[in-house]
């Protein structure tokens, strides 16, 4: 007998399940690929939901296939309209606003974002939560998930890209990051506790062009660009 059904192999669906293991709830896993094409396998008895853990664009058709279902689906994505769920009888989305390329998730303190449109999707909810051991989620309907969403772009998926732009800077010039490393965790813990706008520094900030092409000049040619539109952006913030 499983509790729940986790849909898909990917490493939301490796967590989900890792974590279900470990909080000793029995699960059946079933893989997204052969659902679509193969059509659903034996139901486990009585599940309280199914977790549609599969990219985005597969949400809407891999819902269809499960529509004779009693129980919830559930799908957990940030961006994608509940209503891709309206093929089944009881509808909600779970989206957990969390990176699951790391290997320790924080649990206990999962931020998350939810909604229903029955109130038995709504207990099942609460179920899956209990099960997981995670807080109780915000509710958000599909435009505020969105918001949320992008916002987690900005504050998780950007910042990363620009560590890593950063890697590659020292890499191409063969300078030690030893002393900036220090640097840069400083800059964004100043950022993040006072006005990262007023607090702006360097050739940018002072309209300083000749530094600005000498910097352009050092740069491979595949960060000139971005160099280039970082740049502008801050003088435009600061005319």
């Amino acid at each position: 007998m499983a509790d729940w059904v986790i849909v898909g192999h990917g490493r939301l669906a490796t967590a989900l399940t890792s974590r279900l293991g470990a909080c000793r709830i029995p699960y059946a896993q079933w893989g997204a690929r052969e659902l679509l094409t193969q059509g659903m396998p034996d139901i486990p008895t009585n599940p309280k939901g199914v977790i549609l853990a599969v990219p985005d664009d597969h949400i809407q058709t891999t819902a269809a296939t499960l529509s004779t279902l009693a129980c919830p689906i559930i799908h957990p994505s940030g961006t994608t309209s509940i209503k891709a769920l309206a093929s089944c009888k009881h509808a909600a989305v779970w989206w957990p606003m969390q990176s699951f390329m790391e290997a320790d998730i924080p649990w206990e303190t999962l931020h998350c974002f939810a909604d229903a449109l029955t109130d038995e999707a709504a207990r099942t909810l609460t179920d899956w939560q209990k099960d997981l051991g995670v807080p109780t989620a915000t509710q958000a309907n599909d435009l505020n998930r969105k918001k949320y969403h992008l916002a987690a772009v900005f504050a998780n998926n950007f910042p990363n890209h620009i560590v890593g732009l950063y890697q590659q800077v020292f890499s191409a010039l063969d300078l030690p990051r030893n002393a900036f490393d220090a640097m840069l965790q400083k800059s964004v813990f100043d950022a993040l506790t006072g006005d990262a706008y007023a607090i702006q520094t360097g050739p940018a900030r002072r309209g300083d062009k000749g530094t600005l092409d000498a910097h352009l000049d050092l740069l491979p040619e595949d960060l000139r660009d971005i160099y280039k539109t970082l740049s502008d952006s801050i003088q435009q913030r600061n005319p």
